[in-house]
């Protein structure tokens, strides 16, 4: 395990975002505590991610909303619903069949977090796994030095933010909801501009 700070992780962001594209795995800061995390299409690490916290729901961050596009049903709620990111907010979606992701299964909560470290998985361009950094209990880990032994022993690599101040998820469930067939969707994002879903 290496330790990281948050000014090395901004000054060599391209030697961060290289290791997070080839799978290496992270715990970081987040608006939610620390988080640990990986590559969200490397199967092998990702399946090693969730034996380390015991994780049953996946959660990640998303580098844009064309991954949305690719990957995900959509209909009238979940764009709704979309239009409220980034901030503080969780999806839960259903994943398309034809989804390079459905090995962890066919749902996952997607989130743009208003958080430096978005800017960096951003940049990466891949979607990230998201998953609070914990073993036991339900309390989000809020401070470096309260990150389970056994977890910093497990991962390739620590952002040490110091203490963080959580701020509350509000999850939205847009998984109920089906597609409907042959409708072309545009939605028009204020900091993320036109997108259309097919």
């Amino acid at each position: 395990m290496k330790m990281l700070t948050n000014a090395y992780v901004r000054t060599h962001k391209n030697e961060i975002i290289k290791e997070m594209r080839e799978g290496k795995i992270f715990v970081f800061p987040s608006d939610r505590g620390y988080c640990i995390g990986c590559n969200l299409s490397s199967k092998v690490v990702v399946e090693k991610v969730r034996g380390i916290v015991k994780a049953d729901e996946m959660s990640c961050i998303i580098p844009n909303l064309d991954w949305i596009n690719r990957q995900i049903e959509i209909s009238q709620k979940t764009k709704e619903f979309l239009g409220k990111l980034p901030g503080v907010f969780e999806i839960k979606v259903s994943l398309k069949p034809e989804s390079d992701i459905n090995f962890i299964g066919n749902e996952i909560g997607v989130r743009m977090p208003s958080h430096w470290i978005y800017e960096i998985i951003k940049d990466a361009g891949i979607a990230f796994l998201c998953l609070p950094a914990r073993i036991d209990g339900d309390e989000n880990v809020t401070d470096f030095y309260s990150i389970d032994s056994r977890i910093k022993e497990q991962v390739d690599y620590i952002i040490n933010d110091g203490s963080i101040k959580c701020q509350e998820l509000i999850v939205f469930d847009a998984r109920s909801v089906k597609k409907q067939e042959n409708e072309s969707r545009e939605i028009e994002f204020e900091r993320f501009g036109s997108l259309k879903f097919r």
